[in-house]
């Protein structure tokens, strides 16, 4: 195995690298969701737009490992609208 030269020449080659990698999958991602998007004209078997978008969000969620942070957050967000609002009381 070589060892890593640690320059600034370095650094700015492997972010550009991971910078283009990451704006790539950024795009992959996008023609995917337009992939199972239902269109009339273009995809009649695709999923609705508000499907497509719960799923991507639910995806991120996951990737992001923060399923119980963002539950938390909802119910305090839920929590607080009730008690300004006086719903469910």
């Amino acid at each position: 195995m070589t060892e890593q030269v640690y320059t600034e020449e370095n650094l700015n080659k492997r972010l550009i690298q991971i910078y283009t990698e990451i704006e790539t999958l950024k795009s992959d991602a996008k023609q995917l969701r337009e992939d199972f998007t239902y269109s009339e004209e273009l995809n009649i078997k695709g999923l609705h737009k508000d499907v497509v978008k719960l799923v991507d969000a639910a995806a991120k969620i996951y990737v992001a490992n923060n399923y119980e942070e963002k539950r938390a957050k909802t119910f305090e967000v839920f929590d607080k609208y009730s008690e300004l609002n006086g719903y469910d009381q």
